[in-house]
């Protein structure tokens, strides 16, 4: 495994894909919790259970103190927490929990775009954008869609056409990359706001550790 849990690391946050790590840098940046964090990239929430295995076995592993695991609620919010639920108490030997109820276990799980809704986190950020915006791209998709075209992922999709306008003066494929280089998301949405304070809060963020 190339990722190693260094020496000072207190906190570690686990996200399925390289998008997921870019939100999350420019969600948390400038706090004082990211001289302790390291954020994991599984490339694939198929890794979860090989990557916590590694992962406990990494000979820093006990320093962590806390370590949240975030994953899309996709199509059975349910079941997609419960996958999750069951890697960890099989693999690291932890009962882990829904920070949006219980930010005290050493083990957190965090769904996009929330605990009871499906989705991923393209929602959460389509949440963000301005409802005319929203409401146009929906309209575009309707059409595309009326002409025979299958979209599977739409959330994706509808994502691609805002930031594609949005920073039109580049393009950007990826999304990560348009994160890092595009200030094309409100990270001072009210919905953003307070899944970064959920997310302090279950580090217990401290400014001297």
């Amino acid at each position: 495994m190339s990722f190693k849990i260094e020496e000072d690391t207190r906190y570690l946050l686990i996200v399925e894909g390289i998008d997921d790590k870019a939100f999350f840098q420019k969600l948390l940046e400038n706090r004082d919790i990211c001289r302790y964090l390291q954020i994991l990239n599984l490339n694939g929430i198929d890794n979860l259970r090989r990557e916590l295995g590694m992962t406990k076995n990494d000979p820093n592993y006990s320093n962590v103190r806390k370590i949240l695991i975030v994953r899309d609620s996709d199509n059975n919010p349910d079941t997609s927490f419960q996958s999750v639920k069951d890697a960890v108490r099989e693999i690291l030997n932890e009962n882990a929990n829904d920070i949006f109820y219980n930010c005290n276990s050493r083990v957190g799980i965090l769904m996009l775009p929330d605990s009871e809704s499906e989705g991923s986190l393209e929602d959460l950020i389509l949440d963000s954008c301005n409802e005319n915006i929203r409401n146009i791209i929906e309209n575009f998709i309707d059409q595309i869609e009326k002409e025979g075209l299958v979209i599977y992922k739409k959330s994706k999709y509808k994502v691609h056409c805002y930031f594609g306008a949005k920073c039109s003066h580049k393009l950007y494929i990826k999304l990560s990359n348009a994160i890092q280089n595009c200030d094309f998301i409100d990270f001072s949405h009210r919905e953003i706001l307070a899944l970064r304070e959920r997310v302090l809060n279950f580090f217990q963020e401290e400014t001297d550790v």
